[in-house]
């Protein structure tokens, strides 16, 4: 397999890390095949993420009279505290497929792994994360809007505006992360495509590198899943205090749905389009099996010749293999993200 005109994925992944949004916002830099921490970036997104509860506690501190309803301050801590979650998040599932991508990168072809930069390449462009982003704070400013026009929040518009700011930068954060879940799945779909992977032939689902991406994926979900619990919890507290607002609840509908599709889309089709590969493969080798057994079977097993007993004790130990990606583990990931991703909707019919 011919790496010239490719370069092996281990080789950029250091830079292509740095290039997703969040995790450069927060200071991760490339070093040749390394990242690195800015610590000063880092500082600035931290302080950036803190400011709006300091300004809260702050006027309370000097101006005790301040109006506040409900748990103004917590919440805004919370919103704070969400943005290194995400970043953790983004970073421990970088770390893993950085871990496993060398055993990837021997299973794609020529044709896959350019298919493989091509999604990197696009993926990571600043503009398409930029429009996500864009999209996620506004969605979350609209929430927060139509709540302090059906609840009073604050008196203080100073407060009012930290409360923006504080929604604007966690669904900035969340959203590029729902880019990335879905940029995820349609990795599957790309380096499974025709002539893309080289399995091997006894035991495709066995392959080191689709053993892997299977167990990144596996990964992604189940930070997916706890991040779709914890991000929905404000969702649940608007919900109490502004039932009947059209408008938070045009918000709330499209939040769950827009989580739930994302988290059902990563953990099916990506599981689904891993074991398509595999059942190609497998079904490949047993017809060229197939084709080297005689057309007609002996009466008795012991006529075989030694080279037809060798073809047809690989014939059985290929059949026998796993039809697909699919086994324990992965039920297990699905089951989660599946339960986890109906909480959403159950509340959105419970909390009116």
């Amino acid at each position: 397999m011919s790496t010239t005109a490719t370069p092996q994925l281990r080789e950029r992944l250091a830079t292509d890390i740095s290039r997703i949004m969040v995790l450069r916002l927060f200071g991760v830099r490339a070093a040749g095949s390394r990242n690195l921490w800015n610590r000063k970036a880092g500082v600035l997104f931290i302080s950036v993420s803190y400011a709006p509860p300091i300004v809260v506690a702050v006027s309370q501190i000097r101006n005790p009279a301040v109006l506040f309803q409900g748990d103004f301050f917590l919440w805004l801590t919370y919103y704070s505290t969400v943005n290194l979650v995400v970043v953790l998040c983004q970073w421990s599932g970088c770390r893993v497929l950085y871990y496993s991508i060398a055993s990837v990168d021997e299973i794609l072809t020529a044709r896959g792994r350019r298919r493989f930069h091509e999604w990197i390449d696009r993926g990571t462009a600043p503009s398409r994360q930029l429009r996500y982003m864009a999209g996620g704070a506004t969605v979350s400013v609209a929430a927060v809007y139509a709540l302090s026009k059906a609840h009073l929040l604050t008196d203080q518009k100073l407060l009012m505006a930290a409360a923006f700011a504080a929604v604007a930068m966690t669904g900035a954060a969340g959203a590029n992360c729902l880019y990335w879940i879905l940029r995820a799945a349609k990795l599957s779909r790309v380096i499974t495509a025709t002539g893309c992977l080289s399995l091997w032939w006894v035991a495709p689902a066995s392959t080191p590198g689709m053993e892997n991406l299977a167990r990144w994926y596996r990964l992604v979900t189940a930070w997916s899943a706890i991040g779709l619990t914890v991000s929905f919890a404000p969702v649940i507290y608007l919900s109490r205090h502004a039932p009947e607002n059209k408008l938070l609840s045009a918000v709330k509908w499209t939040f769950a749905v827009a989580l739930m599709s994302a988290l059902i889309l990563l953990v099916l089709y990506s599981h689904w389009r891993l074991s398509l590969a595999v059942t190609e493969r497998r079904i490949a080798t047993l017809r060229r099996l197939n084709h080297a057994m005689p057309q007609r079977p002996p009466v008795r097993p012991q006529e075989f010749d030694d080279e037809v007993q060798r073809i047809h004790g690989l014939f059985k130990d290929v059949s026998s293999g796993p039809l697909g990606m699919v086994n324990s583990q992965t039920l297990a990931s699905m089951v989660l993200a599946l339960l986890t991703g109906t909480v959403p909707l159950v509340v959105t019919l419970l909390v009116r």
